[in-house]
């Protein structure tokens, strides 16, 4: 299992990066799981723009609210609430 937590300020950034673990993993024989792959934009607030969309290997992947990450709750405002239940 690979935990690959990008933190970047810039869309294009953040594209170039998922084109970078695209290409080790071509040349590592990796494979990275769409299913599992999310990303969550940390902000103050407000709608996604439309350029804030990002593809793996030209595969969309999923832009999401929430994020739960090992018993947290993440949430775009920078929240961390522990999940109950």
């Amino acid at each position: 299992m690979l935990c690959y937590t990008l933190t970047i300020s810039q869309s294009a950034a953040t594209q170039r990066q998922l084109d970078i673990v695209n290409s080790y993993c071509d040349t590592t024989g990796m494979n990275v799981n769409l299913g599992k792959t999310k990303i969550i934009v940390f902000r103050n607030g407000g709608v996604l723009r439309q350029s804030e969309n990002w593809h793996y290997n030209g595969h969309p992947v999923e832009t999401v609210s929430m994020y739960k990450y090992m018993g947290l709750l993440v949430t775009p405002k920078f929240g961390l609430k522990q999940k109950r239940g």
